[in-house]
């Protein structure tokens, strides 16, 4: 292969470059476009901030969803007399 034949790949393997790089500029645009309308957030640190905010929020409900079936099932069984009913899911399955 001679230098003109390397130049010319090499050429094009730069455009590919480029024509990916450009490809992926739009998508980052896109996505943080759909942030800012979805969202909200206007760059990826406050997009991290209410992911994480967001993530807490869905621990705290399922605990609180957990103690309270506890508390249901516990008057469940209170009310029906049985110490199991096996009809009834627990509030750890």
């Amino acid at each position: 292969m001679d230098i003109l034949d390397r130049y010319k790949k090499y050429r094009e393997e730069a455009e590919q470059c480029r024509r990916r790089a450009d490809m992926a500029e739009g998508s980052l645009r896109q996505l943080r476009k759909q942030l800012a309308e979805e969202f909200g957030c206007h760059d990826e640190h406050e997009a991290q901030r209410l992911l994480h905010e967001l993530e807490q929020q869905l621990t705290e409900l399922e605990q609180s969803f957990q103690k309270e079936f506890a508390q249901f099932e516990e008057q469940w069984h209170q009310l029906t007399g049985s110490a199991h009913d096996h009809n009834l899911p627990t509030a750890h399955q």
